[in-house]
């Protein structure tokens, strides 16, 4: 059976296919539509900036594996796929690592990714996330954003168990139990 794939795909697909290969600041609209053989208004249509599209690819890949593992994810689980897609696309990242403006990788990593914590929480262990859990959670977040955007985006040595290892040595442990 023929899959298609939605004008949105094509465009994340191309900009991960061009992100491997060039800067953000190197890409434009104009040649991610083109790649994909769309246009600049499809392009739009989806996404208000070549940054958008950047940050959203990554998150729409997040996002697909924890809708295909509903209910069942632990962090653990998350992690390892994060550290896979993150080894795997490791020009992508190192690319989007060096824009430092606004709609940068790290902010938006922050927000997305602490939606992704508490949805794992509260959807595979049905446990509420308090006050005291939501900031503990942004707090591992914040510095395990940083440290993706300073060290393992320019670092290619590291396996994806190794990676998870490493995040895991610092989970907080008030997370310990989602793991």
């Amino acid at each position: 059976m023929v899959i298609r794939k939605s004008s949105k795909e094509l465009l994340i697909d191309s900009v991960l296919e061009l992100l491997s290969e060039y800067p953000l600041e190197k890409i434009t609209v104009s040649k991610i539509a083109e790649n994909c053989s769309l246009s600049k208004r499809t392009f739009y249509y989806h996404f208000s900036d070549k940054y958008d599209l950047a940050n959203k690819a990554y998150y729409y890949q997040m996002c697909r594996y924890c809708e295909e593992n509903k209910g069942t994810l632990t962090l653990h689980g998350f992690l390892l796929h994060l550290a896979g897609f993150i080894h795997e696309h490791h020009t992508y990242f190192s690319h989007l690592a060096q824009y430092k403006g606004q709609n940068n990788i790290a902010d938006f990593n922050i927000i997305h990714m602490r939606e992704m914590f508490i949805q794992i929480i509260e959807e595979s262990f049905k446990d509420e996330v308090s006050s005291d859990l939501f900031n503990v959670i942004t707090f591992y977040i914040v510095g395990m954003t940083h440290y993706v955007s300073d060290v393992i985006a320019v670092n290619t040595d590291m396996t994806p168990e190794e990676i998870v290892t490493l995040f895991e040595k610092c989970v907080p442990e008030s997370l310990q139990k989602y793991l």
